[in-house]
C-alpha cells in the first residue's frame, strides 16, 4: 500500500497517487477503486464510507484510505464519500474510463456551537422529508415530551390521579438539590438545553413546540458524537453528547449518499454514530446517587441499561448473525425515494422507516419463544410435572429492558375439568411485583410462575424508583440469547384420575409495576392509548400463550405405545404393592384404585379379548 507524505508538493502527490493505482490489474467491469482524503492536509481517512448513490451495496476505506466497490450500474452515476466528520462528496462517473484511480478529498465539518442557536422544528423538516416526517409524528419519541406518565413520576401532574404513589418533587432524597431531575434530558431534550439549570419537563398544560416536539429530528440527526467515557449520563447532556448546534446546517445520515447541498436548509454528512452508539445518550443511564452531578462515580447505580445489553449480545452471537438498533426498530420499506425535491431513485429496502416502533404487539409477540412440555411418563411422585422454557432469541437486549417499573409475568396454571386449580407442589412462584391480591383482578403474586424485572433498592427498600436507588438488589430479566427453565409439579389425587386436565401457560408484559399503576390510577399509556395493565383478562399485554387440554389416560400409558392396552395393565399389576414401585408414586403402593382408574381408560377396541383386571 502506498504512503503519501504531506511534505510532498500537491501536485506530484496526485500524480503518485495515479500512477501507483493504474500500476494494479486494471478493475473488472463494475470494480470501483480510489482514495478517500482530508482536503485540508490529503492525509488518507479510514473507515469512510463509498457508495453509488440510490445503491444498497457500500465500501468502507481501509487504514490507507483505499476502497474497493463492486457494483454494476447504467452509466452515468453518481459516486459519494462520507466519512464521520466530514462532509459527504459526490463524484460524476459518466463511463468505464472513470471506475478506477477516484480521489476523494473531503471537507472537515465545522463544528462551531452557538448555545442559544435554534434547531429546526420537524415541522421545518417536513416540507423535504413528509413521509419520515408522517411516521415519525405517529411514533412514541414525537410523543415523549408530553407523556403523561414522565410528568405523574415528577411533579403528579400528569393525570388525574398521578399524585399518589412515588412523586419525585414530593417523595425523592434528592429533591431540594436537584428539583428537575434529569428527565427532559432524553424525553424533551431541546425543551431541556434551553436552560439546563431550570428548564425541567416544562407545563403539561401549556407546552411550549420543543415539548410537543419529544425527541425531534434534529436530536439525532445533527448528533456528532458521543463521549465513551460518559455513556451513562443523561440524554442530551452536553458533557456527554456533542449536538451541532450552529451555523453548520449538517444532517447527519446513515446512508451516506446524499449529494444535496444548500447553506441554509442542509449540507449532508455520514455519521456511523446512528447506527447504534447514538441510541446510549438515552437508552444508557446511571443515576446520581448523591447529586454530585457526575454518572460515572462509584455508587451510581444503572438502571437503564439496554445499550450496553445490546454490546454484550453483539459480542456473543456470531459474526454476521445479529442485528443493529437501526436495523431492528427502524426496519426498510420498500420506499424509493426520500426526499420530496429530489430525483434520486433508491433501491427498495434502503429507506428505514421512522415510527421507531419498541413495545408494539409485533415486537412484544417476537421477543420470546415459549416452549411447554409435560414431564416424561406424564406424571411422577403423584403429580402433574410441567417443564416451561423462555428463549429471548428476538431482542438484541435484555427482555424486559429500559426503565426499571416494566417487568413480564410467566403464569403457569393447570386446572381440573372443573377449572379447579391444581395445588402447586414445586416450581417458582410470582412474586410480589405481580400484585397481591384476587387474580381474577390482575393480582398474580403467589401464583405458578416467575416475575422478570430489574429491583432497585435504597437499604431495606425493594423496587425503588430508579432516582433513590442505592443498588440492584436483583436482575432476573432474560438476557439476549438466554432462556429461563423451570418445572412446575401439581399435586393429583384419586379423584382426578379420570379427569381431563387443562393447562394454560401465558407471558404477560407490563409497563409498570402493577401496584404503581393502581396507586396513580392510571387507565392510559403516557401517551393516550388504553392500558392493557387495566383489561382483563391478561391484566397486560399478552407476549406468549401455550394452551393445552391432557387427558389423564395419556398421561398413565406406561408401555409407550398410543392408548391404554393390556401391556399397561401387566405393568402396573406387577408393581401390585411392592413398596417403592408404583410408576407414578414412590411414596404409594399400586392399590384397586390406580388399577380401575387404568381400566376405565382402555377403549372397547382394547378390552375385546382381553383380560381383567387382578
Amino acid at each position: 500500500m502506498f504512503r503519501i507524505s504531506i511534505a510532498e508538493p500537491y501536485s506530484y502527490r496526485v500524480l503518485t497517487l495515479a500512477l501507483l493505482l493504474w500500476s494494479t490489474a486494471v478493475p473488472a467491469w463494475g470494480q470501483i477503486q480510489g482514495i478517500v482524503t482530508a482536503a485540508t492536509d490529503q492525509q488518507p481517512i479510514a473507515a469512510a464510507q463509498i457508495r453509488i448513490q440510490g445503491a444498497t451495496a457500500a465500501a468502507l476505506s481501509d487504514s490507507g484510505g483505499f476502497f474497493s466497490l463492486d457494483d454494476e450500474r447504467p452509466f452515468p452515476f453518481k459516486l459519494v464519500a462520507g466519512a464521520a466528520g466530514y462532509y459527504n462528496q459526490a463524484l460524476l462517473i459518466n463511463d468505464s474510463t472513470d471506475l478506477n484511480n477516484l480521489l476523494f478529498e473531503l471537507a472537515a465539518i465545522d463544528t462551531t456551537i452557538v448555545a442559544d442557536h435554534p434547531f429546526n422544528t420537524a415541522g421545518q423538516c417536513s416540507g423535504c422529508h413528509f413521509s419520515q416526517f408522517s411516521e415519525w409524528r405517529t411514533s412514541s419519541m414525537a410523543g415523549t415530551g408530553l407523556n403523561t406518565w414522565v410528568f405523574d413520576l415528577l411533579n403528579g401532574e400528569g393525570t388525574v390521579g398521578g399524585s399518589g404513589g412515588f412523586v419525585y418533587q414530593r417523595d425523592s432524597v434528592h429533591r431540594d438539590r436537584l428539583p428537575n431531575s434529569s428527565c427532559s434530558a432524553c424525553h424533551s431534550p431541546v425543551h431541556w438545553l434551553s436552560d439546563i439549570e431550570n428548564a425541567g419537563m416544562g407545563d403539561i398544560h401549556a407546552p411550549n413546540q420543543a415539548m410537543e416536539d419529544g425527541v425531534t429530528c434534529e436530536v439525532c440527526h445533527r448528533a456528532y458524537s458521543l463521549a465513551p467515557d460518559k455513556l451513562n449520563w443523561p440524554g442530551v447532556s452536553p458533557e456527554a453528547l456533542t449536538l451541532l448546534r450552529g451555523p453548520q446546517v449538517i444532517q447527519f445520515g446513515l446512508l451516506g449518499d446524499a449529494d444535496y447541498s444548500n447553506a441554509t436548509i442542509m449540507r449532508p454528512g455520514y455519521n456511523p454514530l446512528l447506527r447504534d452508539t447514538l441510541c446510549a445518550s438515552c437508552h444508557q443511564e446511571n443515576n446520581d446517587h448523591n447529586g454530585d452531578g457526575d454518572f460515572e462515580d462509584p455508587g451510581s447505580v444503572p438502571h437503564e441499561t439496554t445499550y450496553s445489553e445490546y454490546l454484550r449480545y453483539r459480542q456473543a452471537e456470531p459474526e454476521g448473525a445479529t442485528q443493529t438498533c437501526v436495523g431492528c426498530h427502524m426496519p426498510a420499506t420498500e420506499s424509493i425515494g426520500y426526499c420530496s425535491f429530489s430525483n434520486v431513485i433508491r433501491d427498495p429496502g434502503t429507506i428505514r422507516s421512522h415510527e421507531l416502533r419498541g413495545t408494539s404487539a409485533d415486537y412484544l409477540e417476537n421477543a420470546l419463544t415459549l416452549s411447554v412440555g409435560v414431564a416424561p411418563g406424564g406424571v411422577a411422585d403423584g403429580s402433574l410435572q410441567i417443564m416451561v422454557g423462555l428463549n429471548n432469541h428476538g431482542a438484541g437486549h435484555a427482555v424486559p429492558t429500559g426503565i426499571a417499573i416494566r417487568n413480564i409475568i410467566l403464569l403457569v396454571e393447570a386446572r381440573d375439568a372443573q377449572g379447579n386449580r391444581l395445588t402447586q407442589l414445586s416450581g417458582d412462584t410470582v412474586d410480589a411485583v405481580g400484585g397481591i391480591g384476587d387474580p381474577a383482578q390482575g393480582f398474580f403474586a403467589g401464583l405458578p410462575g416467575f416475575a422478570f424485572y430489574k429491583d432497585l433498592a435504597s437499604g431495606e427498600e425493594r423496587r425503588v424508583f430508579y432516582t433513590e436507588a442505592d443498588r440492584i438488589a436483583a436482575d432476573t430479566r432474560i438476557q439476549a440469547g438466554e432462556t429461563y427453565f423451570n418445572t412446575f409439579a401439581f399435586a393429583l389425587d384419586q379423584t382426578q384420575k379420570t379427569d381431563d386436565l387443562a393447562v394454560d401457560v401465558r407471558v404477560i408484559y407490563r409497563r409498570a409495576f402493577y401496584d404503581l399503576i393502581l396507586a396513580k390510577d392510571w387507565t392510559e399509556t403516557g401517551l393516550g392509548a388504553p392500558l392493557p395493565e387495566r383489561e382483563a383478562p391478561h391484566f397486560g399485554t399478552l407476549m406468549e400463550r401455550d394452551t393445552r387440554s391432557l387427558a389423564w389416560c395419556d398421561l398413565i400409558n406406561l408401555d409407550g405405545e398410543a392408548g391404554i392396552a393390556l401391556s399397561d395393565l401387566q405393568i402396573l399389576a406387577a408393581a401390585w404393592q411392592q413398596a417403592g414401585a408404583h410408576p407414578f408414586d414412590a411414596e404409594a403402593r399400586v392399590t384397586v384404585l390406580d388399577l380401575t382408574a387404568m381400566t376405565n381408560c382402555r377403549t372397547p377396541a382394547q378390552a375385546t379379548g382381553g383380560s381383567s383386571a387382578p
